[in-house]
């Protein structure tokens, strides 16, 4: 990598850093929620992980993912949906399922914004996801991002920021992004 790209880089970072250590200043109580990036939409897990999603955000945590879709999205939309009567869950869910492969961006973007549309002013939660897999789209349900060009700053820094973690097994290959 050239000296100025390297340079911008970490100059970028290094803003997220600050920009995120400003965001926690008012949320106390982080929790990660760790999981696979493969997990589909109608895949009954994403409806547990949302739940879970929800239900901390409910009592009072600040969810906090990787941001990308699958797992990290489930609790991203949770977290959102919190001010939302419980059949919220099931419109989004089934909103979402036209579209359950990020792989085809723009119907997939589209399912995510008729769940934004249909469900406004969601509650705050963080996904601090990095553009080494620049192929996934941030999900689109965390209202604060803190994307990183350095993975392992990424994946120390959320580990780092949380008060709690819960790890989402999908049978994926072992690694928790």
């Amino acid at each position: 990598m050239p000296l100025l790209d390297a340079l911008a880089t970490r100059l970028h970072d290094h803003a997220i850093e600050d920009a995120l250590a400003e965001h926690l200043e008012a949320h106390r109580d982080v929790v990660a929620v760790m999981g696979g990036h493969s997990m589909q939409r109608t895949d009954p897990a994403y409806r547990t992980v949302a739940e879970l999603g929800r239900s901390m955000a409910r009592t009072g945590w600040h969810v906090a993912t990787g941001g990308g879709p699958g797992a990290m999205e489930a609790a991203n939309l949770g977290a959102w949906l919190a001010p939302h009567a419980d059949t919220a869950l099931d419109e989004s869910i089934e909103l979402l399922a036209a579209a359950v492969d990020f792989r085809d961006a723009d119907r997939y973007l589209c399912a995510g914004l008729s769940v934004l549309h249909a469900f406004p002013d969601g509650a705050a939660s963080l996904a601090v996801p990095t553009w080494f897999y620049g192929h996934e789209p941030t999900n689109q349900f965390a209202t604060h991002v803190a994307k990183y060009f350095a993975n392992s700053i990424c994946e120390d820094g959320l580990l780092a920021l949380a008060s709690a973690i819960v790890r989402v097994e999908s049978g994926e290959h072992g690694c928790p992004f």
